[in-house]
């Protein structure tokens, strides 16, 4: 498949979640005006493709015959979005790269993505399931370790790359990160394996948290946290979860709530709103928070000999 139609498929669900019930002809409108100029033919090509090969369920209405998302995979369409938005990436490229523009855009220091022949390895290899054996070093270690795991799924999480694994003799699940610094050699090895566990079990597993830590005692609860006014934005423009609602408000303060479970990514994002932040409930967690800011206090104070 072609860049170019790679990109008119991305565009054709996007189109119709704004414009539901929209008619084939007016679909049409809408992909010419987004300079994709196409027959009908084509198009119901396009959408009958779409429905062979996508996640995303694009349904006919016979009534109105008009179109619409299935409204209940809203997560499917939102790894869609993010799908987009990878390959909108190639036409920013051109644009920076016109000599008009680039001394007036300034951007923020990449992090390193993996490796591409690596990470279609591990792709291939969860499809085939196969078995993977990967050299690793864990932050905080001087010394690398060998795995050979079960391949389940890639997930990313703030703009790294992981793979989440199995093995035989544990019942958790091992995640590693495809960070070239930690990853330090992988192989497919011809030795194939039946999962012990359905993937839908372990993609249930990652939608309760924040992240890509998952620690069997802790379940998914109700999480609620509290924020002035004027820092309440931060959290509900860029949700820390697909879970997030606004529960209630005071005269100072919105209250967010979460249905989640506890991890150290979880932590780390109430931490990172400190002072503007405070944890209601559960009370281990607000116990746990406090716990942390007294331990950070008495850094400071030894490493000021005070």
């Amino acid at each position: 498949m072609g860049a170019r139609q790679t990109k008119r498929h991305l565009e054709i669900p996007e189109i119709i979640q704004k414009n539901p019930g929209i008619t084939l002809e007016e679909l049409l409108e809408k992909l010419q005006e987004a300079g994709f100029k196409l027959s009908k033919r084509t198009l119901e090509r396009d959408l009958e493709w779409f429905r062979n090969n996508y996640e995303v369920t694009i349904e006919f209405n016979r009534l109105n015959k008009g179109y619409f998302l299935k409204e209940d995979e809203s997560k499917d369409m939102k790894a869609f979005q993010r799908m987009r938005e990878y390959a909108n990436q190639t036409e920013l490229f051109r644009i920076v790269q016109d000599k008009e523009f680039k001394e007036l855009i300034e951007f923020e220091q990449a992090l390193e993505g993996p490796d591409s022949q690596t990470f279609a390895q591990i792709a291939l290899a969860i499809r085939d399931q196969k078995l993977i054996e990967l050299e690793y070093l864990r932050y905080g270690y001087s010394d690398s370790k060998t795995h050979v795991v079960q391949p389940r799924m890639l997930k990313e999480y703030m703009h790294r790359w992981y793979v989440i694994t199995s093995h035989p003799d544990r019942k958790d699940t091992l995640v590693f990160s495809l960070d070239k610094n930690r990853l330090l050699s992988l192989k497919v090895l011809s030795e194939s394996f039946k999962p012990a566990e359905k993937l839908a079990t372990i993609r249930k597993r990652f939608e309760n948290i924040i992240g890509i830590s998952v620690y069997e005692d802790y379940s998914a609860e109700l999480i609620v946290i509290a924020v002035p006014h004027e820092q309440a934005g931060y959290i509900e423009s860029q949700p820390w979860h697909i879970s997030q609602e606004l529960m209630r408000e005071s005269q100072t303060e919105k209250y967010f709530s979460f249905w989640i479970s506890w991890n150290i990514e979880l932590e780390k994002k109430i931490l990172n709103f400190i002072p503007y932040i405070r944890v209601v409930e559960p009370k281990y967690l607000e116990e746990r928070i406090i716990e942390l800011l007294e331990e950070n206090l008495a850094l400071y104070k030894s490493s000021n000999g005070r």
